[in-house]
Order: C-alpha cells, then sequence, then structure tokens
C-alpha cells in the first residue's frame, strides 16, 4: 500500500494540466510545446501582436472586470477545478476593527522617508479600470491549469490557494495593525503565493522535446511536477517577507532573489498594511472613487518637513512612495481588513488602482500585479499620459504651481469635480473635520509658516515647536469661540463682561 509520503514523493506524480476547455470533465492534455506558446505568448493573445517587441500597448479595457464567485460547497463537489475557480471560490471573512473609531491614527513622515527619495512624487494618476487589464491576463492564464480533487497532491495544493479555508481560524476582529497583517496574509498574499510559485515552476520545468529517441523512436516521457512545496521539493522564491537592516521597512515585501549584499533581496514589489479606519480618515474614498471612470491627475505637494503635522492622507501616500522608491521596485500595494489598492512608480508620477473590495477577489489582483512586478508573462497595459492630463486641469496651470507655496499633500483645486463632491458628503456625514482643517485660520498659519522658510533651517525643532503652539492656540480659539456669545454691530457691551475682560488679562 501506497504511503501519502510515497505517493506526494513519487516522480510519477501529475501535476496540474494544462487544457484548453477547462469546464471538461475530462481535460485534454497539452502539449509542451502549447504551454510554453501560451506562457509567452501573452495568455491566448495574437502571437504577431505579442512579439511586437514591447511597444505595442494594449488599450484601456471599456469596462469594468467582472469575476464570478464559487460557493465552496459547490467548487469541493467537482472532480476537477481550475486554478481560477480556486481563487474566485469563498468570500474570505471580513474582519472590523473592534470600536467604531479605533486604530485612526497613522505615524508621522520621517526624515529617511524624505531624504532617501531620489524623486519627490509630483502627481498621483487615479486608474479605475487599467489596472483590469493585468487581472484579465492572470485570468486566462489561471483557468487553463486545472486541478484534479480526487488526487491528494492536487487537493492539497487546492487548500493552500482558496483563500476562504483559513476563515475558521480567523479572528472575526481587528484589534491592531498586527491583525490586519494576520488577516489580510491569511486570506491574499498565502494563496498569492502559493499560485506564484507554481507557475514559477512551470516556468523553470524542462522541455519533453529535448530529451533522447529511444530505440523504439519515441522519447521518455519526461515526469511531471507537482508544485514544489506539496512535493518537499521547496523553491527558494518568490516569498513574502520583511525588510532587513534598511532604513525604510515596508510591512512585506515580494522577494524574488538574492540582492547586492547578504542583507539584501531583489525587490520588485513593497506592501503596506493600514486598518481601514486610517484607509477612510486618509480620505482615499475620494481618490478611489468609484464613479470616476477615466483617468485622472491630482498634484501633490511633496512635504518638506517631518512630523505627524501633515495629513493622514499625505503620510500615507509619502509611506508608499518612499518604500518604492528605497527598494528601487515599480510596484507597491497598499491594503487594509477591507479593500486594496495596487500601485505603479513611473518618473515623480505615482498611478493607482481603483479600491478592490473583497467582492473583487483580492487574491486574484495579487496574483496578478506580483505577475507584473517579476515580469511574468504580463504585459502592462498604455497607462494614461500624466502631462497630457495635468494640462487638463480647468482652474490651474502646472506652471503656476511651482510658484506657489502649498501645504503639503494633495492640491485641492487638482482634484476631480466627483472627488470634490466625496469629501464633502463625507465630512458632512460624518460630522467632523480632518485633524487640520480645524478652522481656516489653522490652515492658513500653518501655510504661512511653512512659506517662510525657517522650517528648512531649524528641521525638527521647529517642526515641534511649530506644531504645538498651533495646535494649541487654534484649538484654544475654536473652542473659545464655539463658546462665546459675541454682542453684534452696535450691540452695548455690558459692564462686568469689560471687567471680567481686564481681570482675564491682569491674571495673565
Amino acid at each position: 500500500m501506497t504511503s501519502a509520503h510515497d505517493s506526494l514523493g513519487s516522480p510519477a506524480t501529475p501535476r496540474p494540466r494544462i487544457v484548453n476547455n477547462p469546464g471538461s470533465p475530462t481535460p485534454r492534455p497539452t502539449k509542451k510545446s502549447e504551454i510554453s506558446g501560451m506562457l509567452v505568448f501573452g495568455l491566448g493573445l495574437d502571437k504577431s501582436l505579442a512579439s511586437g517587441s514591447g511597444q505595442q500597448s494594449l488599450p484601456v479595457p471599456p469596462a469594468p472586470l467582472k469575476l464570478e464567485h464559487i460557493d465552496l460547497k459547490t467548487l469541493l463537489s467537482r472532480d476537477t477545478v481550475t486554478l481560477l475557480d480556486c481563487l474566485q471560490a469563498e468570500r474570505p471573512k471580513l474582519a472590523v476593527p473592534y470600536k467604531k473609531d479605533a486604530l485612526k491614527d497613522t505615524k508621522g513622515t520621517t526624515r529617511h522617508e524624505l531624504d532617501t527619495v531620489d524623486v519627490p512624487l509630483r502627481t498621483i494618476v487615479t486608474c479605475p479600470r487599467t489596472f483590469d487589464d493585468i487581472v484579465r491576463q492572470a485570468q486566462e492564464m489561471l483557468k487553463g491549469f486545472v486541478l484534479d480533487l480526487r488526487k491528494q497532491e492536487d487537493c492539497m495544493f487546492a487548500a493552500h490557494v482558496i483563500p476562504g479555508l483559513i476563515n475558521p481560524v480567523l479572528s472575526s476582529g481587528i484589534f491592531s495593525e498586527a491583525d490586519v497583517v494576520i488577516n489580510r496574509t491569511g486570506v491574499g498574499f498565502r494563496p498569492a503565493i502559493a499560485v506564484l510559485r507554481f507557475l514559477k515552476e512551470c516556468e523553470q520545468q524542462p522541455s519533453t522535446s529535448d530529451s533522447t529517441p529511444t530505440k523504439g523512436g519515441k522519447a521518455p516521457v519526461t515526469p511531471n511536477k507537482t508544485p514544489g512545496f506539496v512535493k518537499r521539493e521547496i523553491l527558494p522564491y518568490p516569498y513574502f517577507s520583511s525588510a532587513l537592516n534598511v532604513k525604510i521597512i515596508p510591512d512585506l515585501q515580494l522577494v524574488v532573489g538574492e540582492g547586492d549584499t547578504s542583507m539584501t533581496r531583489e525587490v520588485p514589489m513593497t506592501v503596506e498594511f493600514k486598518s481601514s479606519n486610517v484607509w477612510d480618515r486618509a480620505q482615499f474614498d475620494a481618490l478611489l472613487a468609484p464613479e470616476l471612470v477615466e483617468p485622472h491627475a491630482v498634484h501633490f505637494e511633496w512635504p518638506q518637513t517631518v512630523g505627524k503635522d501633515h495629513t493622514k492622507q499625505c503620510r500615507v501616500i509619502v509611506q508608499i512612495w518612499s518604500q518604492m522608491s528605497h527598494a528601487k521596485c515599480k510596484f507597491g500595494i497598499i491594503s487594509a481588513e477591507h479593500m486594496m489598492s495596487i500601485f505603479m512608480r513611473e518618473g515623480d508620477v505615482l498611478y493607482m488602482s481603483r479600491a478592490y473590495d473583497q467582492e473583487e477577489k483580492s487574491a486574484l489582483r495579487i496574483v496578478a500585479a506580483s505577475m507584473a512586478a517579476m515580469g511574468m508573462t504580463i504585459r502592462m497595459p498604455k497607462m494614461p499620459d500624466a502631462e497630457q492630463l495635468r494640462e487638463s486641469w480647468p482652474n490651474v496651470k502646472q506652471s503656476e504651481l511651482e510658484k506657489m507655496t502649498l501645504r503639503p499633500g494633495i492640491y485641492e483645486p487638482t482634484l476631480h469635480e466627483v472627488q470634490r463632491r466625496i469629501i464633502a458628503e463625507r465630512k458632512s456625514r460624518e460630522g467632523e473635520a480632518d485633524d487640520h482643517d480645524v478652522c481656516p485660520q489653522y490652515r492658513s498659519v500653518t501655510v504661512a509658516f511653512e512659506g517662510t522658510g525657517l522650517a528648512t533651517g531649524l528641521g525638527d525643532d521647529f517642526t515641534k515647536l511649530r506644531h504645538t503652539w498651533i495646535v494649541v492656540t487654534m484649538r484654544l480659539i475654536v473652542i473659545q469661540a464655539a463658546h462665546t456669545d459675541f454682542p453684534s454691530a452696535g450691540e452695548q457691551v455690558p459692564e462686568h463682561s469689560k471687567e471680567q475682560t481686564r481681570r482675564g488679562r491682569r491674571k495673565k
């Protein structure tokens, strides 16, 4: 009787197959040449288009990407399933912060974040549908790999890939940012790395066409391979991990190979986790407005001072940009427990996908973004022209921005009218303002101080002094104004009020 270990380690163990019709219960094995063609020529795209030396770009998809949801019970009742079916099965459990207003703070900007960036961020381009094209290509590839759930090794592999299988061991509450990491790693990045390692092993498999013919004139059959981590032949790369001995450490980074030293690795993508309260309060709901269909650019003013006196939105954007710049990679991901977005860095422009929620299969998005970052058979679509979008701003010219003293962060006049409306509606709904929108005077004083040039000379000490003085003084003014009945024009001020004012001055 064959043991489980012998079964998994057997050289005759078949790996998941690529078929032309993944819905068929008896998939037809595909020749190795067809597999190579699919891997090289872009997942069913026309070969003449795919071999066009990379100059030709795919058009922006005209409609949002639609994904299928498959019930887990239905999936497991089938004899054969595709990798795409696995990633689209069983919605992961949605965890929420333990209190409505908990976990809403985030760290301030640091000197390392500002100093290690060679090219400061200048423009953010929101791309509601552009990144959907790389997901489409990943879909085409993954639906060609079939798992036979009647075989132990394929069933074990499916357990790694189906996001919702980890639900029973996940907490339903988020008590710190570390819980966000646990949740999102379990339901998104764990299945993604399993798929990525399998695809990487497929690329490395030798071709059977190179085998030497036998006496009968037929080439010997090369044993197929099951995924490396199932067969105990562990591939060293890729993997997600934290960084070591660097000035700017992301929560996770995609590692694909050795770096220049033993302390560094080759990193094509960084990952940052945030709680949903930080994500929402940082006003990403406006940048990722679902009503926006066409790409839109906004101006970003790079901060010159450090600390927590910038808006949450500004601090989060500086964090993701500096992480990508420090790792010298083009791709990044920000993930909260309820949604995620893909970023791409190019020059001084940050391209940003829309927000993908749980209904849009974040594990599949992670696979697609990772494949694009690693250069694995994914062809990037043509990105929007940032310069052209900057010229389309109705109320401000790019040349004028260079002469203005602006508050660090997004310059609001460059926002789309849809984005401005979302911000106004959110503030009205929540009944509260952002940390730095206490009153108009606060913003004016902040901008005035940043325009003096003193901040550059005094550095952190000036930042702390300025922040303390402005926050205490202006908030006292706001509190006092809210509880004071000021006389209208021409109204006589009572004598006792004048006397109280004199006493207050003498005490000071």
